[in-house]
């Protein structure tokens, strides 16, 4: 996320509008890029077959079956050059046939590169994890074991890892949760030797675990199925952990939020909780302790942002969600058209706790009061912008001089209207502008 005004928010391949360059890379990988000084590095799987085909959409379209490209795979780190895009060296990591199966939506290469600008460690899955140094030389490889992740009810459904290593210190930590023997490993970055392993009963997840540094110590949090947990990323010994209830299918990853860990994810789709978590604890946590907690709204896949006190969460179903930080609150903002008077104005609603039924509080904001009211706003930005759907029918409007009037929405089912009969359309990102 930025906040450079010169970053382009639409942009068209074929016409190359707003495109500075484009560079054809072979393969599939849903890892995503890391960008090091003048340097962009990538990883890609390449099926000697061609390129694998990869299926989209919900469960009902896409299934959850296991790919059926098994055979032959070339394993490639590419560096580009950020402001050419030509590609400044190509190496092969690995060659062979994949040791697991991906799902019918994921690939071969779905962990994403780390690098400290001396070193670039990445993790092929149950192919190794590989390290270079910064002109493409192999220094170590490690064997991880197969990575067996998958549906936690039949493991026959292999659906390929994602969780990508994380740099701390002179070390490399992975996460590595399958169906047996899941542990947490960090690894010398100079020789690639082990240097401590925490084992422990979880589910298959695909989270890539968080370094959290406070004033009074350093934590390394992981989001699992069976718990949420905090562990001294020194030595890999467990400090506290959270149950959330035997949850399937752990994706997102653990972000920072000032002094709090948000953690999301989880199956069902969009209603898991968001859980707010202070760091420091020690043993088994109970929600209790929580700084706040959502009953409902976690994504199922995406990993949350957080910009400015705000958390953005983006469910899979393409609703999305701010979060006040510190308090868990919603807020939206949206537009509202009167194509009769033809007048608009924009209108922001605050919810009264993090349960959008306990009502909100609504307020106008026009051209004369904008300046002088998103630095409020901002301070007091208390979030989660769950769909219009629930949001009471506001009664705001603007005085004459332009000043805002504010109202109070119930909670009664009566008031569980779409933010007005008159046409709105969302714009969460105005929160955060």
């Amino acid at each position: 996320m930025t906040t450079s005004s010169a970053v382009p928010t639409t942009w068209d391949l074929a016409s190359s509008r707003n495109v500075a360059w484009k560079t054809p890379i072979p393969g599939l990988a849903h890892s995503s890029p890391i960008v090091w000084g003048d340097r962009v590095y990538v990883t890609t799987a390449v099926a000697a077959s061609g390129r694998p085909a990869v299926k989209t959409g919900d469960v009902d379209k896409s299934g959850i079956d296991s790919a059926t490209d098994t055979g032959p795979h070339t394993w490639r780190l590419i560096a580009v050059d950020r402001q050419s895009g030509k590609i400044v060296w190509d190496r092969t990591v690995h060659q062979g046939v994949p040791r697991l199966k991906r799902h019918v939506k994921a690939s071969h290469a779905s962990a994403t590169p780390a690098t400290n600008g001396e070193v670039i460690v990445a993790l092929m899955g149950s192919e190794g994890l590989f390290c270079f140094d910064m002109n493409g030389t192999l220094k170590w490889r490690t064997d991880l074991g197969v990575m067996d992740v998958g549906l936690v009810d039949d493991p026959g459904y292999q659906w390929g890892p994602a969780s990508s290593p994380v740099i701390f210190g002179n070390r490399v930590i992975v996460q590595n949760d399958r169906h047996k023997d899941s542990f947490l490993a960090a690894y010398d970055l100079a020789t690639g030797k082990e240097v401590w392993r925490t084992t422990h009963d979880e589910y298959p997840s695909w989270a890539t675990p968080l370094i959290v540094r406070t004033d009074a110590r350093t934590e390394l949090v992981t989001n699992s199925g069976k718990y949420i947990r905090g562990f001294d990323p020194e030595t890999g010994r467990e400090l506290w952990r959270l149950s959330d209830e035997n949850t399937q299918v752990k994706v997102p990853s653990p972000v920072a939020a000032g002094d709090l860990v948000i953690v999301t994810g989880g199956y069902p789709p969009g209603r898991r909780p968001i859980y707010a978590i202070r760091p420091g604890g020690k043993g088994t946590l109970t929600k209790q302790v929580l700084a706040w907690q959502t009953d409902r709204g976690a994504p199922y896949t995406g990993t949350p942002l957080v910009h400015q006190g705000i958390v953005y969460v983006c469910t899979d179903n393409g609703i999305l969600s701010t979060y006040d930080a510190r308090s868990g609150k919603f807020i939206v903002v949206a537009f509202e058209q009167n194509d009769t008077k033809q007048t608009s104005r924009v209108l922001v609603a605050v919810s009264k706790t993090s349960d959008p039924n306990a009502g909100w509080n609504t307020t106008a904001i026009n051209s004369a009061n904008m300046a002088s009211l998103m630095p409020a706003l901002r301070a007091a930005l208390t979030p989660p912008m769950m769909a219009p759907r629930v949001l009471p029918q506001p009664t705001t409007s603007s005085s004459p001089s332009g000043s805002p009037s504010t109202s109070s929405g119930g909670s009664s089912s009566a008031t569980r209207a779409t933010f007005s009969a008159r046409r709105c359309t969302m714009r969460s990102w105005f929160c955060g502008s």
